[in-house]
């Protein structure tokens, strides 16, 4: 691990993706209390038995079975599948739609905002912030006046008339984002 500790690795792997299940195998238990401040999954000792491995195998494979869903489109004469985590706004600018996902590509695909955003209409995450500007709640870190913010810098204007509205269903979506992990995590232990 290039002179890293277990418990720096994790830290730098959570620091890279918080979802992301850490699990510790160790020949010790002296760190346990970093490993959880470290959000670890779970921590097991050295020798481990098949029997503890499978456990914690099947625990995680429950919490990951979730179907991933995407956004699929046509763009530059390509086929493009993009995850619905990974999107971070959808744009309808000057008869153009596009598409952002996180990891700041755009894509600029040949269908109308209305037809291309269907699909999404019934998903939590996504929320219409103005006319032709969908975000992925995930993705916002605030507001400022009439602003959205998003985590990439992004600025997007919000409604006037509805923006109250907006911020309350963002601050619910967060909440409730944070309860339904926490009963996740407490299902597994």
């Amino acid at each position: 691990m290039d002179g890293l500790t277990g418990i720096e690795a994790a830290q730098q792997i959570r620091l890279q993706d918080d979802s992301c299940l850490i699990i510790f195998l160790t020949s010790s238990n002296d760190h346990l209390p970093q490993a959880f401040r470290c959000h670890a999954f779970d921590y097991l000792q050295k020798p481990a038995t098949q029997e503890d491995i499978s456990r914690v195998l099947r625990d995680a494979m429950r919490l990951l079975r979730t179907e991933i869903q995407y956004l699929e489109f046509t763009c530059s004469r390509q086929t493009i599948r993009v995850p619905y985590t990974e999107i971070v706004s959808i744009l309808s600018d000057d008869h153009r739609t596009i598409v952002t996902d996180h990891k700041g590509n755009r894509y600029d695909p040949l269908i109308g905002f209305s037809k291309l955003t269907a699909p999404l209409e019934n998903e939590s995450r996504f929320c219409l912030i103005n006319r032709g500007i969908l975000v992925n709640m995930d993705y916002i870190s605030g507001f400022d006046s009439n602003l959205c913010i998003l985590s990439g810098g992004q600025k997007l204007p919000v409604s006037t008339r509805r923006i109250s509205k907006i911020r309350q269903q963002w601050e619910d979506y967060t909440f409730s984002s944070i309860r339904r992990k926490m009963t996740e995590r407490s299902l597994l232990t």
